[in-house]
């Protein structure tokens, strides 16, 4: 096993020991950024030292509106971080600007323009479902400026890089609106079930 080069994805990889990144069936997610990480990082696939069967998930063609396992995408991320950034606070910094930049798409940049931060809490659950199958999450906004919302998955699916990760998501969305996320956290309170909770201003 490469810990040494790359643990996060070792550690997250071994814990779904013996079905490995075929666990989770169930559970897919868009192409989209994963393709933008692709273009990003081309030798990714390339890195030294994986084991085959990450070089082989890694090396499946994506398609411009397709899906693929989430497990992929896990890994994607998981070795990005362990390859490419020496802190989880640079990790996570390129990721909120890569999420920002999803938004820009033409499609969206007007639509993002009108909406309120308590609106786009409002359409988070539609906007996941569009990301990702096999997992929930719905957010309210019970009072102004502050958020509460359930993200639920199969126990196991997400390491803590990635449930960070889905946070940075929702901060990047609320700045996108011109205001700014404030005590923003996602914390996993049972097996499966991660409670977020926040606020803008």
């Amino acid at each position: 096993m490469p810990s040494t080069a790359y643990p996060l994805a070792t550690a997250w990889y071994q814990s779904l020991y013996p079905a490995g990144l075929d666990a989770f069936p169930s559970c897919t997610a868009s192409t989209r950024l994963p393709l933008s990480i692709a273009a990003d990082y081309p030798d990714l696939p390339r890195l030294p030292a994986l084991l085959p069967q990450w070089r082989q998930a890694l090396a499946v063609p994506m398609q411009e509106g397709g899906w693929m396992p989430e497990t992929t995408l896990i890994l994607q991320y998981l070795l990005l971080r362990d390859a490419y950034f020496d802190s989880d606070a640079a990790y996570f910094e390129a990721s909120k600007q890569r999420m920002k930049a999803s938004f820009l798409h033409p499609a969206m940049r007007p639509l993002m323009a009108l909406m309120s931060p308590h609106l786009l809490m409002l359409g988070a659950g539609r906007r996941w479902a569009a990301y990702h199958r096999g997992s929930t999450l719905s957010i309210a906004a019970p009072a102004a400026g502050r958020l509460r919302g359930t993200l639920t998955f199969p126990p196991g699916l997400y390491p803590p890089l990635m449930i960070g990760d889905h946070k940075m998501a929702i901060e990047a969305s609320i700045e996108m609106t011109n205001k700014r996320a404030t005590a923003l956290s996602a914390t996993l309170t049972a097996p499966g079930v991660c409670t977020i909770e926040g606020a803008w201003d």
